[in-house]
């Protein structure tokens, strides 16, 4: 069975609040699992000492591939330190998304410790991409997903977006949810969670990344699909 390691850096590791759930991990993972593809999931901003645990999951697992997610800022300094000690582990490719990858993927993949980035929404173009590196196929076959080959970079980014009413089902049991579990006091709540139901919005403020990611547009489930999520 094909095996890929998934890590989200920190993104504020000076905050005390309870981090959000890594939901573009999580969505990303979705399709692997749903494929039979084994999948691990290491989310920094709750398991900071995460060296052992990933050292242990590459020796016994042996990943074709490591997947690290990025905004701009700071988890693209930790993305690198954890990118560097994973070169150190295995000569698995290390893949980029997220939106930092996807606002600038040229630039991102000149970077020594990038072999391949996802641009774009990731679920299908990384398990796609997974299959393909397994397999031992060409990773610049796989659309979404950029590689320089030689002094050349091959690759585009996906102009058509997901529907979401039938992406496969969250894969929550491959993180701990009681680590984003808080309480909110100001909705009388003792037990906090969120549901994702959207993507985009319609709004063209020039320092958000929606604008260049999602194109202005904002994307809904379905209501009988939001009770089924909810109810999961």
């Amino acid at each position: 069975m094909a095996h890929t390691l998934l890590f989200r850096p920190f993104y504020d590791p000076y905050s005390r609040s309870t981090p959000t759930a890594p939901w573009g991990l999580l969505y990303v993972a979705s399709p692997l699992v749903d494929r039979g593809i084994d999948v691990d999931i290491v989310d920094e901003p709750v398991t900071p000492q995460y060296e052992d645990n990933v050292a242990e999951i590459i020796r016994k697992k042996k990943p074709v591939c490591i997947g690290i997610s990025a905004m701009t800022g700071e988890q693209i300094t930790f993305g690198l330190r954890f990118a560097k000690y994973v070169r150190t582990l295995t000569d698995a490719p290390i893949v980029w998304g997220g939106i930092h990858p996807t606002l600038l993927p040229e630039q991102t993949i000149e970077h020594e410790l990038v072999d391949i980035v996802v641009a774009g929404e990731g679920e299908y173009a990384y398990a796609d991409l997974v299959e393909a590196l397994a397999r031992g196929g060409d990773p610049a076959d796989v659309a979404g997903v950029y590689v320089m080959k030689g002094k050349e970079l091959v690759g585009s980014t996906p102009t058509e977006y997901l529907d979401l009413s039938v992406l496969p089902d969250i894969p929550y049991h491959l993180v701990d949810v009681e680590h984003y579990i808080r309480k909110r006091p100001d909705l009388g709540s003792e037990r906090y969670f969120e549901a994702i139901t959207s993507r985009g919005c319609p709004h063209p403020c020039s320092f958000c990344y929606i604008d260049a990611v999602h194109n202005k547009r904002w994307r809904y489930m379905p209501p009988h699909v939001v009770i089924e999520k909810l109810k999961d």
